[in-house]
């Protein structure tokens, strides 16, 4: 039961690690959602994978990521598209009314494609110095974890149950026909006690 604990919490690791170092090799960038202005189609706290595009591929009803000042990343929706000078109205959401000044496309980052609820937690702490020591630490844990619980080629005995080379219980004599396999296909050597 243990293992199989353990197994699970490795597999969700190892899916969460995908979900924030996977889609960087794929050209996204990830961002996190800190305010409500796209509610309920991103609630806060959620990842958002934006990927870059021309601008003939941002349509009215896209969801985008841009800058604003120079440093400050927002996401809306494209309300509409000004051709002529490359640019778009915004509007998040949860609004009621459109953002004021248009968003010029050089200010965008790119086209959210999808979303994660939650992940953003994870991310923005990993963004300090001590959410990847705590991400490695517990990379190394579950691997020790698992191990351990596979049980290094041990295997349990029931009492009161003779070998059938003789003796008591649990005693045997190391020799090339005791080599057993264990349950995960390991070869394992049973050893007097």
């Amino acid at each position: 039961m243990a293992k199989r604990i353990v197994n699970i919490l490795l597999a969700v690791y190892v899916l969460l690690l995908l979900a924030v170092a996977g889609p960087g090799l794929a050209g996204f960038h990830i961002y996190t959602v800190t305010s409500g202005s796209m509610e309920p189609a991103i609630p806060v706290a959620s990842a958002i994978y934006v990927k870059e595009v021309p601008f003939e591929n941002i349509h009215t009803g896209d969801i985008i990521t841009y800058m604003i000042n120079g440093d400050t990343a927002a996401t809306h929706r494209v309300a509409e598209v000004h051709t002529a000078d490359e640019a778009f109205i915004t509007k998040g959401d949860a609004n009621d009314t459109a953002d004021a000044k248009p968003v010029s496309y050089t200010n965008v980052c790119g086209k959210v494609m999808f979303h994660i609820p939650y992940l953003g937690y994870g991310i923005a702490l990993l963004q300090t110095g001590g959410g990847w020591l705590l991400l490695v630490s517990l990379g190394l844990l579950l691997f020790i974890l698992d191990f351990l619980f596979s049980g290094g080629c041990r295997e349990k005995e029931e009492q009161g149950k003779k070998e059938e080379t003789g003796g008591a219980a649990g005693e045997t004599a190391v020799t090339e026909g005791n080599r057993k396999e264990g349950k995960e296909g390991d070869i394992c050597e049973e050893h007097t006690q």
